[in-house]
């Protein structure tokens, strides 16, 4: 179940990685990604195994994998925030120069 979630989440960060934010579909995509995110966490706050050098092992794992996860989620972030600040200094601008224009 585990190894689904994070396939799932890892396909999900790739649609975003893909897709520009303009795009409605990001909107969901971020909505299933933090949806994926929780699903995964409970997971793993539930995992329990008798071994103990299982559950470390296991851990230390899905550890690694949450790191990676978050270095491609706040690129995606970063990327983001970039083209929505370039939107807004490009509609400022609009705004701007149908302000001169309606004063002629």
């Amino acid at each position: 179940m585990l190894e689904n979630i994070n396939q799932r989440v890892d396909d999900t960060l790739n649609e975003l990685e893909n897709l520009p934010s303009e795009d409605e579909k990001s909107d969901e995509l971020v909505l299933k990604l933090q949806e994926l995110v929780q699903k995964r966490q409970i997971l793993l706050d539930d995992f329990k195994d008798d071994n103990i050098e299982v559950v470390r092992t296991v851990l230390n794992e899905q550890l690694l994998i949450t790191q990676a996860f978050e270095k491609r989620a706040s690129k995606v972030l970063s990327h983001i925030q970039s083209l929505l600040n370039l939107r807004k200094k490009n509609q400022r601008q609009i705004n701007l120069y149908q302000s001169v224009d309606a004063n002629k």
